[in-house]
């Protein structure tokens, strides 16, 4: 059998390609009719909102749109407004302060903080007022020791009237990348000189973080799976290049990036979701180079060969008894904040 980077037995994670539009342009974050239930994982930043400009703006645009969701974007007749930033430029018109997926990202990471590496899961009694109707359920991951979410990730799942397309969009991921330079996408307001202090200036340092990412996307996914009804949970996973652009050392190509990624995906992997990554040459090349390789130990990049790929305490979905007996307590599982609703198959409180 193949053997995890963690050192325990488990499948080995493949990705798959996704395959580019054939009139060109970008592949999109949502199809229009998915085989597999499915999420899509957003690049975001510490600010944890959903929505303003780069990819994080594209789908906050496609779920109000789409789906009707609530999100903060300034709409007339249908269209969302522009407005021009503090440079001067024109952009879409988005109040991130009044983000109601930032308070619930906030709200699951105050609780992630405390237990780090440990999933979080907040249900629908304690889902803000906001997003009540439109997700079931917010599942968390925080790892990083500083008080800051960065390298967390959240898992939201849609309620079925909120989601874009197709009842198999049932969910949406929001990842956390690293700092690797002081930067902010475009239309998401001026750069605060006093976050240069969260910024990750060592490389080695920074692709550890990224490594971080994914391993926290994967067990809150994993984690997201094991509390949600069979059709809330995630089959089909896809992936962006997570920190490659606005927030990427630059010490560091983004192609190492997509592979530190990869490895960490891989850590928390149980051979249950299926991971497509979308397309682009520096995913392309980590997806191969990652191919190749039994682990980050056995890479020939000297970045990645210094990637600590165990964490202390960390649960693997049963790689570890603390994750098992957590589990088994049921309500008094110091991860969950409170109980499932009370439907046919639903936990029990």
């Amino acid at each position: 059998a193949p053997q995890s980077v963690m050192g325990g037995t488990q499948a080995r994670l493949v990705p798959t390609m996704v395959t580019p539009p054939a009139g060109g342009g970008f592949a999109p974050a949502y199809e229009k009719d998915p085989p597999k239930r499915f999420a899509f994982v957003i690049p975001g930043d510490e600010e944890m909102f959903l929505g303003g400009g780069a990819l994080n703006g594209a789908v906050g645009t496609l779920l109000q749109k789409e789906a009707k969701q609530p999100l903060a974007f300034n709409m007339k007749d249908g269209e969302i407004q522009k407005v021009k930033d503090h440079d001067g430029k024109m952009v879409p018109d988005f109040d991130k302060k009044s983000c109601p997926y930032s308070e619930m990202h906030h709200k699951v990471f105050q609780a992630a903080k405390d237990q780090l590496n440990t999933p979080i899961f907040l249900g629908i009694n304690e889902i803000p007022a906001k997003m009540k109707s439109v997700v079931l359920s917010c599942t968390g991951v925080a790892s990083d020791p500083g008080g800051y979410p960065f390298c967390a990730a959240f898992v939201s799942t849609f309620n079925r009237a909120y989601r874009p397309y197709s009842p198999n969009n049932v969910g949406v991921v929001y990842a956390v990348g690293p700092l690797g330079r002081n930067n902010k996408a475009e239309g998401e307001g001026p750069v605060d000189p006093e976050r240069e202090k969260h910024v990750f200036k060592d490389p080695k340092v920074f692709l550890q973080k990224i490594y971080d990412t994914g391993r926290n996307i994967m067990e809150a996914v994993e984690a997201h799976n094991g509390e949600s009804h069979d059709d809330d949970k995630i089959e089909l996973l896809r992936v962006p290049i997570v920190a490659g652009g606005t927030f990427i050392n630059p010490a560091v190509q983004p192609v190492q990036v997509a592979h530190a990624l990869l490895w960490g995906l891989a850590s928390a992997d149980k051979g249950k979701v299926a991971v497509e990554l979308m397309p682009g040459g520096a995913m392309e090349e980590a997806r191969k180079r990652y191919t190749n390789e039994t682990g980050p130990d056995n890479t020939t990049d000297p970045l990645l060969k210094e990637i600590k790929t165990a964490s202390p305490g960390f649960c693997l979905f049963g790689l570890l008894p603390s994750f098992a007996s957590c589990k088994a307590r049921g309500a008094d599982c110091p991860r969950r904040t409170d109980a499932r609703p009370q439907t046919p198959g639903a936990l029990p409180p």
